[in-house]
């Protein structure tokens, strides 16, 4: 089938989308440009926020997100300089908060009108008395010759000038004070000599009703509201953190005097200095989930690279297809040599253009950010309504379900359950829930089910077809890194940082090895059983020796400039580190039952039902087990040798009778579809900082909370599933451009669906499949198995052997070395004469071969990162 044109794909609901993501830009940009001195969101951090928990523990400043800085941070940031805070009580106080988060036991006790001076951890923090700012060492250093120069200096004054000055004339005299003050720390050359960091601290707003009878009297609300007022005229010249008194106007009953607030306010005053004074010095690389007041770093040359390939040279191809007719003979053949179909085209600039999403979104302080934080009671309704949505889209089968069943794990129900699983992570990450052991222990599970599936669908495709050939796995590793690959390079991230790709891919290598070697004996139990016992061995090995890691990566490192977490990626191997082979061992079991009929015995109904009952309790003890674990961390040392238990009982309960089997839900299937991308994506377009935090599209950012807030989780969520839906299609294309696996003619791509008519039908599904098609490649979507599986029309019409019960393909299987089913090259493009074998040069022949595109990419991938 050829694609269509552009044009004929955009209906009115993409047309809808595209010009919501577009004004979201649009909007976000202005607001980049229009407020310039607060591109970095300083000003942001200082001005405004709000608590997001009722501990007064998650302050949200508007826009972005600060950090909670430990004694290590501060030292780091503040080590071997000298802290300054000149003032009255309340900037006393808050310097106590500032000086506690290096040293919690620090002794605050003494005398209440007197200079204090502490010295911890390389850091002195000293504190002069000085409530009208008028002493003479006050005035010294803010002439800049003071006897030394504070890495950080604090001034505050007011409410003395209200309660020991009648009225006007205290208000007055503050004043001359603070123009005086201003004018000093306001300019730059005298600036630099008092301090490297200035900040002048508000009149902190008291809680009239718990001051005593005197500053009840003194203190009033308008004199206090005018000196604040005051202060604002002074916002552009010199730094006043305004968010601290929205702490405390937001924290009334944390305070007994009505003057002075409980520690955890000052300690959490004393983050937004250290986030406003610190944050820019932080590492500039990922995890980058701390973007208050600051800047992120400038592109490298290969990020550079990545955005004019899509930006550049695709549009540039494009536009020469799109004038094919009026070139002539030799500039066709020209174009024909360095340019793909325009299918494939249209297909690298969608592609393109989410990369380039996730990258304004992440790594740019184009849109703003937000902290996370779990909230049960909005946590479990929208489990419940995705479980109500996927409940309402529930497909019965057409036929009956006994004479046409779909068989035990088909392919509808296990892209349900890819999807459901999926919408569960989502939905967990984005209410930040891994700190509640309940909830992250059967999260851990659903990736274990994600690996469990890996195994049973390889195993089945190799056992069943014993191809083993380079296409085979350079298909698969395509298909699973592309987009892992292009945002590696184009965000600057880690390649380990995006765990699930490369603990797949490592497992499916480990798959291939296992069954590869001695494959001539994989029919034979006992070398079969021998080979999965001595693969489990190598890998545990591996995994838990001390050491082998670390060698393994220093050895990359000195080859290919990779710096990869040892520690972090042997927690990810042993978490799941037996559970693939479950997958294999349940694979050659259902086979091997399937050999023997075992369904045609008269005691199969009793059989199964002991297995459905079995797995009944199963789930109930492992929901016990889990719940009644300390933590998620002694949960984490069972997880390996208990996480198959509920996942072969759910697939027994999945399957207990035709009707369960057959019955999908097209919602959960649609995300199944799509769950490569959206586990991916989320990182960087509908979460933010690598998933610490989340991306907020609302324009201003301070819409962000109360019904604003979910206003951004509806817009943020519907652009988030269309570019994966997106990313989805163009992957699967990209993929059989680059394996060749593609139709018969270049250029012959299948043509993005329209959601329209599609429903909720994933893009890359095939309404033409057979409905018996029992087996298939469960981890990846069936765009994904296109590529994974050249043989193969749909990736789940997987070929029994001769006389088995497996399903037909419902195409001629074609060799992967035939010639046919390449994609791109020097044909002449959508709709182009098939290519002859012989056709071409030496070096397109060469690339022809998938051996030769393995090397050639593996060492063009060391290279590029020994450039990097």
């Amino acid at each position: 089938m050829v694609a269509p044109k552009l044009s004929q794909r955009l209906d009115p609901f993409h047309l809808f989308l595209a010009a919501t993501v577009f004004v979201i830009f649009l909007a976000a940009s202005l607001r980049y440009f229009t407020d310039a001195p607060d591109r970095n969101r300083c000003r942001s951090l200082l001005n405004d926020g709000w608590w997001i928990d009722s501990k007064f523990k998650n302050w949200q400043p508007t826009g972005c997100t600060m950090q909670t800085y430990n004694s290590d941070a501060v030292v780091k940031c503040l080590g071997n300089t000298h802290v300054l805070y000149i003032g009255d009580s309340v900037i006393r106080q808050q310097l106590f908060g500032m000086a506690e988060k290096v040293d919690a036991n620090i002794v605050t006790k003494g005398e209440k009108h007197s200079d204090r001076v502490f010295t911890s951890s390389s850091i002195t923090f000293e504190f002069w008395w000085d409530p009208f700012l008028n002493a003479s060492h006050t005035i010294d250093i803010l002439n800049g010759v003071a006897k030394f120069r504070p890495s950080l200096l604090v001034l505050g004054t007011g409410l003395w000038y209200l309660n020991y000055l009648e009225g006007s004339d205290g208000l007055a005299a503050w004043k001359s004070i603070i123009d005086r003050t201003v004018h000093q720390i306001s300019n730059p050359t005298i600036a630099a000599d008092i301090a490297a960091t200035i900040v002048l601290a508000p009149v902190e707003t008291p809680k009239y009703t718990l001051l005593n009878s005197t500053r009840r009297s003194r203190l009033s609300p308008s004199n206090i509201e005018a000196m604040n007022d005051y202060l604002f005229r002074y916002k552009d010249e010199v730094f006043i953190p305004f968010a601290w008194n929205r702490m405390v106007e937001q924290s009334p009953s944390l305070t007994d005097d009505g003057l002075h607030f409980a520690d955890i306010i000052a300690t959490k005053q004393a983050d937004i200095l250290l986030n406003f004074k610190c944050n820019d010095q932080l590492p500039k690389q990922a995890p980058m989930g701390t973007t208050c007041c600051y800047t992120y770093p400038q592109t490298r040359w290969y990020q550079n690279a990545v955005f004019l390939f899509f930006l550049a040279w695709v549009p540039l191809g494009m536009y020469f297809r799109s004038t094919d007719d009026n070139l002539s003979v030799s500039a066709k053949r020209f174009v024909n040599r360095i340019f793909p179909s325009e299918p494939v085209l249209v297909a690298l600039f969608t592609f393109g253009l989410g990369i380039l999403y996730m990258f304004y979104s992440d790594r740019t302080q184009i849109f703003a950010k937000a902290q996370k934080q779990f909230n049960p009671w909005e946590f479990g309704p929208m489990m419940l309504l995705a479980l109500i949505i996927g409940l309402a889209t529930l497909k019965h089968p057409k036929k009956d379900p006994i004479t046409s069943d779909g068989g035990f794990l088909n392919r509808e129900q296990t892209d349900e359950w890819k999807g459901w699983m999926q919408l569960v992570i989502l939905i967990y990450h984005y209410w930040g829930a891994s700190s509640i052991s309940g909830i992250y222990n059967p999260v851990r599970i659903l990736v274990a089910a994600y690996l469990f599936q890996s195994g049973y669908g390889h195993f089945f495709f190799f056992y069943k077809k014993g191809d083993f050939g380079v296409a085979r796995i350079v298909s698969v590793l395509v298909r699973l890194n592309l987009l892992t690959v292009a945002l590696e390079y184009a965000t600057g991230n880690d390649y380990l940082s995006y765990y699930f790709t490369p603990l797949v891919s490592f497992w499916f290598l480990v798959i291939w090895v296992t069954m590869y070697v001695a494959n001539k004996y994989n029919k034979t139990k006992w070398v079969l059983c021998l080979k999965l016992v001595v693969a489990c061995a190598i890998t545990t090995w591996l995994i838990h020796y001390p050491g082998v890691l670390e060698r393994v990566f220093s050895t990359l490192e000195i080859v290919a400039n990779v710096h990869w977490n040892a520690k972090e990626w042997r927690f990810r191997l042993a978490l799941d580190a037996y559970i693939v082979y479950v997958g294999m061992i349940v694979a050659y079991i259902y086979i091997r039952l399937q050999d023997l009929k075992i369904g045609d015995r008269t005691n199969w109904p009793s059989i199964k039902r002991y297995s459905i009952l079995g797995a009944i309790v199963v789930m109930v003890w492992y929901f016990w087990f889990e719940l009644t674990r300390q933590d998620k961390f002694v949960y984490n040392a069972y997880h390996p040798f208990i996480s198959w238990l509920p996942i072969v009982a759910f697939t027994f309960l999945r399957n207990a009778t035709p009707n369960i089997r057959n019955t999908t839900s097209r919602f959960f299937v649609f995300f199944g579809g799509c769950s490569l991308e959206t586990f991916i994506g989320q990182f960087h377009m509908w979460l933010a900082g690598d998933t610490k935090d989340l991306l907020v599209l609302v324009t201003p950012a301070g819409w962000a909370t109360g019904l604003g807030w979910w206003a951004n989780f509806v817009v943020s969520s519907a652009v988030f599933v269309w570019v994966c839906w997106g990313l989805a299609w163009s992957t699967a294309v990209i993929c059989d451009w680059i394996c060749g696996t593609g139709g018969k003619k270049r250029g012959a791509v299948a043509p993005a669906p329209s959601a329209l008519t599609n429903g909720m039908t994933h893009p890359h599904s095939n309404k033409h499949a057979p409905g018996n098609s029992e087996q298939m490649i469960p981890l990846v979507s069936g765009a994904e198995f296109s590529a994974a599986v050249p043989h193969l029309h749909h990736p789940h019409e997987i070929v029994s052997d001769a006389g088995g019960n497996g399903a037909a393909t419902a195409v001629e299987i074609v060799s992967p070395r035939s010639g046919k089913g390449e994609v791109g090259g020097d044909g002449e493009g959508e709709g182009g004469e098939e290519v002859p074998k012989e056709a071409g040069s030496f070096v397109e022949r060469a690339w022809a071969d998938q051996r030769v595109k393995a090397v050639v990419s593996v060492v063009g991938l060391v290279i590029l990162n020994r450039l990097c």
